[in-house]
């Protein structure tokens, strides 16, 4: 990511604190801002860098939502900005596995634009990719306990101690069950899901510190049973 971007005036950066463990960051970063313009039309677009201890800053994945689309993507859905509203804006960026060294940081640019990756938005509420000059757009960004800027991610984060050994089997016994079962190669006090055979979620629960859980509440019946933080899925049967 060139400096030249990051010290642009019309251009707002975001910066962690630096980071003492690894960071494990998965799944999908999404980015809300509480933001106006003083045009009909604008863009948010943002970007997420990962700092090196040398000032260099590496582009992860970047993201744009342009101010008519804001409700949705359907022509009902698209309409044009109120000049000096504040509106919660969502944007997507894409699934990312990615860790954060001891000595780096977390970056967040917010700009008007990113052109040429995306079109040029002539700010004005008109008809879309048509020549023309643009409207200078004054955006402006808010954050408060009320109106909370924020990026977030769905999937999880994780320092280096929470982690579990691949090399470890991770296994539940008995299986067929009729009351307690007991989980091997999981984190202690792990969170998981009991799903019926439709995926539907009958009942949630921590592994507790003799690592098992007791399950004669269950009817006879297949069910899933599922690791919130990693995903495994494992099929078990219990019996009455």
């Amino acid at each position: 990511q060139s400096q030249v971007v990051e010290s642009r005036s019309d251009a707002e950066v975001f910066t962690s604190e630096v980071f003492t463990e690894p960071v494990y960051m998965y799944g999908k970063p999404v980015v809300t801002l509480f933001a106006s313009s003083d045009t009909k039309d604008a863009d948010f677009a943002v970007r997420l860098c990962d700092v090196y201890p040398d000032g260099s800053s590496m582009l992860l994945s970047d993201g744009i939502k342009r101010g008519r689309f804001i409700n949705g993507y359907t022509t009902s859905d698209t309409a044009s900005l109120i000049p000096g509203s504040i509106y919660e804006v969502e944007i997507e960026l894409s699934q990312l596995a990615q860790v954060f060294m001891p000595g780096h940081r977390m970056r967040l640019i917010i700009t008007g634009s990113n052109y040429p990756r995306y079109d040029v938005n002539l700010n004005n509420g008109g008809p879309m990719y048509v020549s023309g000059d643009s409207i200078v757009a004054t955006r402006s960004i808010t954050s408060s306990n009320v109106s909370p800027s924020k990026i977030t991610f769905q999937g999880y984060i994780l320092n280096q101690t929470s982690l579990v050994s691949e090399n470890i089997e991770k296994r539940i016994y008995p299986n067929p069950s009729s009351g307690i079962v007991y989980f091997e190669g999981f984190l202690q006090n792990s969170e998981w899901f009991i799903c019926d055979v439709s995926g539907k979620v009958i009942s949630s629960f921590r592994i507790d510190e003799k690592s098992s859980y007791d399950c004669s509440y269950l009817s006879s019946g297949f069910y899933y049973f599922k690791e919130v933080n990693s995903g495994f899925v494992m099929k078990m049967v219990h019996l009455k």
